[in-house]
């Protein structure tokens, strides 16, 4: 599925709250649908969505995810439900302890990846913090004590930022 623009002639979703707040309107059908978290990271939305039956009891509680654009006062965003596998998985970690447990293993590897995303965060952060050498993707990543982060490759060294490790993929062995 493919982007939706929407022209914003009064500036109305410049902020990263506005999107959100848009986004968990389209949500809030107050029949089939209900927000209950929903948290903006960077310009990616994710939600925990309660999908509720007739008589408003939680069927399922399942993770949306939205990437969202700002240009040229068009105000884009691409939506994803978990079932798709997005492949932004840094999702908030309170997000996903609401979501209930499913059989569909797409859902589930996107959990998988999310979670392996947030140990990969957490020992990029204890290293920063003991200024310990690891190994990501069969490279050295060294750590100083200024928390900067040194990857030697082929006899040359390179600074990275934490959020490039992780939104790179990279495997994290502590």
């Amino acid at each position: 599925m493919g982007w939706i623009n929407e022209m914003d002639f009064s500036g109305k979703y410049v902020s990263t709250k506005n999107r959100k707040e848009y986004i968990d309107k389209l949500w809030n059908d107050g029949k089939k649908f209900q927000v209950l978290k929903s948290s903006m990271v960077g310009t990616t939305y994710y939600a925990a969505v309660a999908e509720l039956d007739q008589q408003q009891e939680v069927k399922q509680v399942f993770a949306t995810t939205a990437l969202t654009s700002y240009e040229d006062r068009e105000f884009s965003y691409k939506e994803m439900d978990e079932h798709a596998i997005p492949a932004c998985c840094d999702c908030p970690v309170g997000i996903l302890k609401l979501l209930t447990p499913t059989d569909d293993q797409n859902a589930n590897q996107w959990r998988k990846n999310c979670a392996t995303y947030h140990r990969a965060k957490q020992l990029l952060k204890q290293a920063e913090k003991n200024g310990n050498t690891i190994n990501a993707c069969h490279h050295d990543l060294f750590f100083d004590k200024g928390c900067k982060k040194w990857l030697e490759t082929d006899n040359q060294s390179y600074y990275v930022r934490r959020k490039d490790i992780l939104d790179n993929n990279f495997i994290v062995i502590a």
